[in-house]
């Protein structure tokens, strides 16, 4: 059985896949992956007692400062991990850009995702759709106030809240971006998309 720091390493090596993937950035999933994924922590949020939705602050996307206490576990800061990429071969964008915090979060939520406190939950990890995004885009920003996803602005919470994707398996992700290539589709018309999607 490995150790933490075996896992630790294990995951950083298959973050290097997802970030040397080639990108799509003008990808409509850009966005759709986004929205998803914000639907996914705030549920997660709430759950833990924070009802905040500022998303604005790199900490706001890090579930483990609520989750490390429950778990009893410590872990690196950010910067820390930073370094720890580094020294693997990967490099991350400037502090603007939001790929190192989700980066982080992904690895250290597949370390911690099987642990009883987490599980017992029983709510869909949002980091699955951040790994989805960022096999698309590592270009995730704040830019006059606004979200920066690929070559899309993400401006307003309240006007997609509570979006969410049926899967974010990739045929069907595939069968979304293959339906639609420029507009952005709304929640009414990715759910029509889910019943043709399994007719096939």
């Amino acid at each position: 059985m490995m150790d933490n720091s075996e896992v630790y390493n294990n995951e950083i090596e298959k973050i290097k896949l997802i970030i040397n993937k080639p990108k799509s950035d003008d990808s409509i999933l850009c966005i759709l992956l986004f929205r998803d994924y914000l639907t996914k922590l705030f549920i997660w949020k709430k759950k833990l007692g924070n009802d905040s939705e500022f998303i604005k602050h790199k900490e706001s996307h890090n579930l483990f400062l609520e989750l490390s206490p429950i778990l009893g576990i410590k872990l690196k800061s950010l910067d820390e991990f930073k370094n720890d990429l580094k020294n693997t071969g990967i490099e991350t964008n400037g502090t603007r850009f939001f790929d190192d915090i989700f980066i982080y979060s992904i690895v250290h939520w597949n370390m911690f995702k099987d642990f009883k406190e987490v599980k017992r939950e029983n709510l869909l990890s949002p980091y699955d759709s951040v790994s989805k995004l960022l096999e698309r885009t590592k270009y995730i920003y704040i830019h006059n106030g606004s979200f920066e996803i690929g070559n899309f602005t993400f401006s307003s919470i309240e006007k997609y809240n509570s979006f969410s994707l049926p899967s974010i398996d990739d045929d069907f992700l595939e069968f979304v971006e293959r339906k639609y290539t420029q507009k952005i589709p709304n929640q009414k018309e990715i759910n029509i998309l889910w019943k043709e999607f399994n007719k096939h």
